[in-house]
């Protein structure tokens, strides 16, 4: 009778300690916190120089690297400084809008202002981001154009990075006697800092 209540007891054990292991499987997982809060802000403020190449332009070059006139040229070195607002969740892929706005310095005065979508993801130490929108130059004389950007910022303090950005444009102005009306295509690089600051709900 001992052995027996021994087993009885021994088995309900088993199967009590079974059936709340069953129960913890069964219970949902409760979120983490960048899961269940949104939405979370991050505000971007940069600064960069860069230079580029200037694929249909014979006008205003400061270093034509062909023997003619239109071969490709070096673009003036610019300054490039902007703000972003982004949304989205923590640990996710973030959408806003931005603002960039350059500045020739060298060559012909000139300056263009991009407003565009913004694309952002941030991983512990690195950050992706894109962008596209219209461009505008205000300085000479006003035109306007597209812009297209990708980048990625190597973080090395949690709100201060260093940025590398490749930078498409193109810009349609003043022809030549055989084109009335021309497209000016660029390719530029920029380099320089990102200040990344994060808004919590």
């Amino acid at each position: 009778i001992a052995l027996a209540l021994m087993a009885a007891t021994t088995l309900a054990t088993a199967l009590a300690r079974a059936e709340s292991a069953r129960a913890e499987m069964e219970e949902p997982r409760p979120p983490e916190p960048w899961e269940s809060k949104m939405p979370h802000i991050v505000l971007l403020a940069s600064g960069a120089i860069g230079t580029g190449l200037r694929f249909n332009d014979p006008y205003r070059l400061p270093s034509p690297l062909g023997n003619t006139a239109e071969t490709i040229s070096r673009s003036s070195i610019y300054a490039d400084i902007g703000f972003s607002a982004v949304f989205g969740r923590a640990m996710k892929g973030h959408h806003g809008a931005s603002l960039q706005c350059s500045f020739a310095l060298e060559g012909v005065s000139q300056a263009v202002l991009v407003p565009s979508y913004a694309y952002y993801r941030r991983w512990p130490e690195f950050a992706l981001t894109v962008r596209a929108g219209p461009a505008v130059v205000v300085s000479p004389k006003a035109t306007w154009g597209m812009q297209a950007a990708v980048g990625g910022t190597y973080f090395i303090l949690g709100g201060i990075g260093v940025t590398a950005e490749a930078v498409g444009d193109l810009f349609y102005g003043t022809g030549t006697r055989d084109v009335p009306s021309a497209a000016y295509p660029m390719l530029s690089a920029q380099v320089g800092l990102t200040f990344a600051y994060e808004v919590m709900p």
